[in-house]
């Protein structure tokens, strides 16, 4: 008997206008042709990447032109203690930058509102919302 795969597991991209009721949000703006914004609220551990359905990645860059832009399967990590995110590359093939500087795999570092996050060749400005 034949298995269908599972789908990929995604979090779902939330209105930014929605009221954030508690916790932090991070707001994605990518660039480019498929560029879009995404309001993702944030969990203790969020992998991002380019895999489709064979990766479990909680957002999956393809519909945006990641695998156009050198993102890997399994990229990034978005870490939170819920007051403050960090990125953490996944010794990714073409790396992460943040404001044009390599972010050494392995190694966490901090995101605040309007970096420049890029991975591979796939460029998006950050916001971060916390509740009030």
């Amino acid at each position: 008997m034949l298995k269908r795969a599972e789908p990929t597991r995604t979090v779902t991209p939330l209105p930014i206008a929605q009221q954030i009721e508690n916790g932090i949000r991070l707001v994605l703006q990518i660039s480019g042709p498929k560029g879009k914004t995404l309001a993702l609220k944030m969990k203790d551990r969020v992998l991002v990447g380019c895999g489709g359905a064979h990766w479990e990645l909680d957002l999956d860059l393809f519909p945006f032109g990641g695998d156009l832009a050198g993102v890997s399967r399994r990229h990034l990590a978005l870490l939170t203690d819920g007051e403050v995110i960090w990125g953490e590359d996944l010794n990714s093939e073409c790396g992460t930058r943040i404001n044009g500087v390599v972010m050494p795999p392995g190694r966490q570092i901090r995101l605040r509102s309007g970096d420049e996050l890029a991975l591979g060749d796939l460029l998006m400005t950050v916001r971060i919302i916390r509740a009030s």
